[in-house]
């Protein structure tokens, strides 16, 4: 004879129960569907999905794989020729398929030829990631070497994927180097937009709150603490306004915690330290410190004069 648990008899739903937990799916049901019927662009019907967001990631891992082999796969000697060429036909067939799905009028053609496009430019992309590395070697002293750079240091790994995410932005490729790089903003906290221009040599140090808008440019050597903010003053005045809105950063400038810079027309010289949370408005010119309420010359080994009153440039 089976013994039913008193308790378990009290888990189970009533008819009445049931009944209005079916009356409210067909509710919501139909509520969902008759909002699905009504043209919007939260809703996207077509014959091919959208790009899926596992597969770039597993995208973006073969991508490290190529650039700092030993470190996201185990291999005891350096890839030979013909091992690199397998793992780059891997990569384009899956490059077509997640860009093709991402194309607005899909083209296996035109998908293969954007993936040969990037994959051609692996090498250079690799040159200027090992610029970085060295950098983060040379600039801070808690490092203990490349293996802690490369597998530690969430700088690096937001630059390794802006690198590529940037180039299939300026190829044309729509929404896939946003997702790349919304991938690596989760990852890391930094928040680039693929459309920014970062030259040679950068160090992002901790990272944390780093956002560097779509028209930003940053030039070589450049070092970002966490915090720091390359953005616009206001709204664009369309969507989608190719207009400058986000400031252009020289060579070899310095910028500290909590730093924001704003405004397409803004430039910051070369060789310019701008200071730990300090608001730039206007241009800065080269070799000058901007600081906590004082503005000093500065040389490229030493510093020129003393403090004296902000320039109307300057806001703190």
């Amino acid at each position: 004879m089976t013994t039913v648990c008193p308790e378990a008899t009290d888990r189970m739903p009533t008819a009445s129960v049931r009944d209005a937990t079916s009356r409210a799916m067909e509710s919501v049901a139909h509520a969902l569907a008759s909002a699905y019927a009504e043209p919007h662009e939260a809703q996207r019907y077509a014959r091919h999905a959208a790009p899926s967001r596992a597969s770039v990631r597993r995208l973006l891992r073969d991508l490290l794989v190529l650039f700092y082999p030993g470190y996201f796969r185990p291999t005891s000697a350096a890839p030979g020729r013909a091992q690199v060429e397998v793992q780059l036909t891997r990569l384009h067939a899956g490059l077509s398929a997640q860009i093709w799905r991402a194309l607005s009028s899909p083209d296996h053609a035109r998908a293969a030829e954007l993936a040969t496009e990037l994959i051609s430019s692996l090498p250079l992309l690799r040159s200027q990631l090992l610029d970085d590395l060295h950098a983060a070697k040379s600039r801070d002293p808690s490092a203990r070497g490349a293996a802690e750079i490369i597998l530690c240091f969430p700088g690096l790994l937001a630059l390794s994927i802006h690198r590529v995410a940037h180039r299939l932005y300026a190829l044309g490729v729509p929404l896939l180097p946003r997702m790349m790089s919304e991938w690596a903003h989760a990852q890391t906290g930094v928040d680039i937009h693929p459309g920014a221009r970062i030259g040679r040599g950068v160090f992002i140090d901790h990272g944390t709150g780093v956002v560097i808008g779509e028209t930003s440019v940053v030039g070589d050597e450049v070092t970002i603490y966490q915090g720091v903010t390359l953005g616009a003053r206001s709204l664009p005045a369309a969507p989608h306004d190719a207009a400058r809105r986000h400031p252009t950063i020289g060579d070899h400038v310095t910028l500290c915690a909590n730093a924001t810079v704003l405004g397409g027309t803004t430039q910051v010289g070369r060789g310019a330290i701008v200071g730990a949370g300090a608001l730039v408005l206007e241009d800065v010119p080269a070799f000058v410190r901007v600081g906590a309420g004082e503005i000093r010359a500065r040389s490229p080994r030493a510093a020129c004069s003393g403090p004296r009153r902000p320039d109307v440039w300057f806001q703190i």
